[in-house]
């Protein structure tokens, strides 16, 4: 967004998956946490027409000024699941439509959260395709592929497919290859259908884990002020759940 702002762009409209949803909310949109906090409280709405639903479905608007201030155009993201984007027919459809007179938005950026699992299903029992974002090739979209947990080789890709965007107006993937943590939802234990990917992920440590060890190892900061941005961090949290009450 802070680079999408220096070229000129003025709005993002963001179109969003299940997963990953809430950290959006909260670390894209800014929606404050405390907010979050209180929808999975389960306050009553009054809107009348709305009725429970998932908590993280609730959306959000903002205004962040970034850092340069500069501002011109729109530009569409789209986060996908890998199961959604190589199943789902609106996909193709939409992509179809991409180039064509009443319909182009000047390209869409497609985020594919690739967790290599769809709800229970192996990525070898849901697609005929070598990867999930092969439907790209059906109106010659570059992809990204892109390690999930090397932050800096995401935030250099997602610039990368921003500048294609912006300077051939056209549709462009990032297939962001990473992993689930938790089950599909609350109600699912994937050790059931996923032993041995889960028995492996179980031992794999999470990014932030992975990105620390290398700052630390590049001296780039201290132990102390690892902690201390946790503890920090940690704080808001509490607080801020603490006020949703």
């Amino acid at each position: 967004i802070e680079r999408g702002a220096e070229m000129g762009i003025k709005e993002f409209v963001m179109g969003m998956a299940h997963r990953g949803r809430l950290n959006v909310l909260a670390n894209i949109f800014n929606k404050p946490m405390e907010k979050i906090f209180s929808e999975f409280e389960g306050k009553d709405y009054e809107d009348e027409n709305f009725s429970g639903d998932v908590k993280y479905h609730l959306g959000w608007s903002c205004d962040i000024k970034t850092d340069g201030g500069k501002e011109s155009k729109i530009a569409p993201i789209i986060i996908h699941g890998d199961a959604a984007v190589a199943g789902q027919g609106i996909v193709y459809e939409v992509l179809q439509m991409a180039q064509l007179d009443g319909y182009r938005t000047g390209g869409s950026v497609h985020v594919v959260i690739n967790n290599q699992v769809g709800f229970t299903t192996n990525y070898l029992d849901a697609r005929s395709s070598t990867y999930c974002t092969d439907i790209a090739k059906t109106t010659l979209a570059p992809v990204f592929h892109v390690n999930g947990d090397d932050p800096e080789a995401v935030v250099q890709t997602m610039t990368m497919a921003l500048e294609y965007r912006q300077k051939f107006k056209r549709d462009v993937f990032v297939d962001l290859l990473c992993y689930r943590k938790y089950g599909h939802n609350e109600g699912d234990e994937p050790k059931f259908t996923q032993p041995k990917l889960y028995k492996a992920i179980s031992k794999h440590p999470n990014p932030r884990e992975i990105y620390l060890d290398k700052l630390l190892a590049d001296k780039v900061i201290s132990e102390e002020e690892a902690a201390e941005l946790k503890a920090k961090f940690t704080e808001v949290l509490e607080d801020d759940f603490g006020a949703s009450k």
